[in-house]
C-alpha cells in the first residue's frame, strides 16, 4: 500500500505540481531509505507485536482507551516536531480527549468483571 501511494504521490507531483519533488528519493537517497526502513520495522512489525500482545491480555474496554491515546500521542509528538503549538481548536481537541481518556478509563476501572 505504501508503495501505490508513493507512486501516486510521484505521478500526482508530475502531473499538478510541476515535479518540485526530487524524486524518486530526495535529495539525501541513503537516509530517506535508512529512515523508511527503520519505520517499517518499529512502526509497523514492533507496534503491531506490541498491540497485539497489550490487546490479549487486556480487557476490552481498556485495550479500546490505547487506541485515543495513541492518537493523543501521535499528535503531541507531531506538535513537538514541528516545534509549535496547537491551534485553539485542536488544543480544545486534545484537552477534551484527554478528559474522555481519563473519565473512560476510570469506567472502565470500576466494572469488576463476573465470574461465569
Amino acid at each position: 500500500m505504501a508503495a501505490v501511494g508513493y507512486a501516486l504521490l510521484w505521478i500526482g507531483d508530475a502531473a499538478f505540481g510541476g515535479g518540485e519533488l526530487q524524486m524518486p528519493f530526495g535529495p539525501r537517497a541513503w537516509e530517506f531509505i535508512g529512515l523508511m526502513l527503520a519505520i517499517g520495522l518499529f512502526a509497523s512489525w514492533l507496534g503491531t507485536l506490541c498491540w497485539n500482545e497489550a490487546s490479549q491480555r487486556l480487557p476490552p474496554a481498556l485495550a479500546g482507551q490505547l487506541i485515543v491515546f495513541e492518537t493523543l500521542a501521535a499528535l503531541a509528538y507531531a506538535l513537538a516536531l514541528r516545534g509549535q503549538a496547537p491551534a485553539p481548536g485542536v488544543l480544545l481537541g486534545v484537552v477534551l480527549g484527554v478528559v474522555l481518556l481519563v473519565a473512560g478509563v476510570l469506567w472502565a476501572l470500576r466494572v469488576k468483571p463476573q465470574a461465569a
